[in-house]
């Protein structure tokens, strides 16, 4: 009963994510005032060009729109960018900027494909055009496009974290078989557009949040091959470690702990309590919060700090709140990591 809700939530998000994009957005056409159109998990936001004042030139034929879930998991943007009216056979690279502090200092981590520090940056995109100066991409996107010095260009992955002001702009970097690459290492056509020819930009700024998701799990202690999934955890960088926590088929009306686990052992070291919370009569719990756990995991004192964190769900009793050791090596009745995460708290 507990997996089909998953299951049942990734089938809306599929949808909402794929019904507004076989034709433009609803009321989203050439010439109109809807910059935005949400639907389900998706939104879809309008994408003009404009000039050196940044005002839009609505109805001149070039235009486009660019969907994406306001929730997105493993550092996925997921969703569509699709252009009309642009330069034949051309291609452009699709960037994503915020002033906003955290979402600068994300976006920065990515510049451009994950290979070059950019600022506030993330070039996340790289496409052609066809004849008729159309393209439909999907999101996240591997581009067919070869970089001369970093090779294949697969889809950047961002940081989970919550992004606030992202603009968006679709520059113009070349036409013919392969991309202008000076161009593109430029960074694309000069934003704004001087002569309106060539660009596209965002009609209103892009909000989303993208989490990591970790499966959380028993295991054989013998050989550590996973037995069952009975928990998942969901949570973002930040300044505090937020999350989702939810488990199933566990010891009914039993107090749990969430635990961060640096080894070795008693995995005080230096160790965390991330929640606690207590199951109901069928096995089941469910809790979410922010806590500051004053440090990024894994931490350096960790013995896996070069691996990651594990992130372990223990019966309450077999843990120290203070001590932040385990006292109880009770393997069956522990949920274990499904493999190890990272998570930044990095503030501004």
């Amino acid at each position: 009963m507990k997996r089909a809700i998953p299951i049942l939530a990734a089938i809306v998000l599929v949808l909402a994510l794929a019904l507004p994009l076989s034709s433009a957005p609803r009321n989203m056409g050439d010439g109109s005032t809807i910059w935005t159109w949400e639907r389900g998990n998706a939104i879809s936001t309008k994408l003009e060009n404009k000039d050196v004042d940044w005002d839009a030139q609505v109805g001149d034929g070039r235009w486009g729109w660019l969907t994406h879930g306001k929730k997105m998991t493993n550092g996925n943007f997921d969703g569509q960018v699709e252009v009309k009216g642009m330069d034949p056979d051309s291609w452009y690279l699709v960037t994503l900027y915020s002033d906003d502090c955290l979402t600068a200092y994300y976006l920065g981590q990515v510049g451009y494909y994950g290979f070059v520090t950019k600022l506030a940056w993330a070039d996340i995109a790289l496409f052609q055009t066809d004849a008729e100066g159309n393209a439909k991409i999907d999101l996240p996107y591997t581009s067919p496009a070869v970089d001369p010095v970093h090779g294949t260009l697969a889809a950047p992955v961002l940081p989970t974290g919550e992004y606030k002001d992202v603009t968006v702009a679709i520059k113009y970097v070349g036409t013919g078989t392969d991309p202008n690459w000076s161009l593109v290492q430029s960074g694309g056509y000069s934003t704004p557009d001087p002569g309106n020819q060539y660009n596209l930009y965002e009609m209103e700024k892009l909000n989303f949040t993208i989490w990591e998701k970790l499966a959380l799990v028993h295991k054989d202690t013998s050989d550590w091959s996973v037995i069952s999934q009975n928990g998942e955890l969901v949570f973002k960088n930040g300044p505090t470690f937020c999350y989702k926590f939810e488990g199933w088929e566990l010891e009914a009306d039993t107090a749990y702990s969430l635990i961060y686990f640096a080894d070795p052992w008693p995995g005080s070291n230096p160790g965390a309590l991330i929640a606690e919370g207590t199951t109901d009569g069928e096995g089941e719990i469910k809790f979410e919060g922010c806590v500051d756990l004053g440090m990024s995991l894994p931490h350096p004192s960790d013995a896996n700090y070069a691996l990651g964190a594990k992130i372990w769900l223990v019966p309450s009793a077999c843990y120290n709140p203070v001590s932040k050791a385990v006292t109880s090596w009770q393997p069956a009745r522990f949920l274990f990591e499904a493999n190890y995460i990272t998570y930044d708290n990095h503030s501004c």
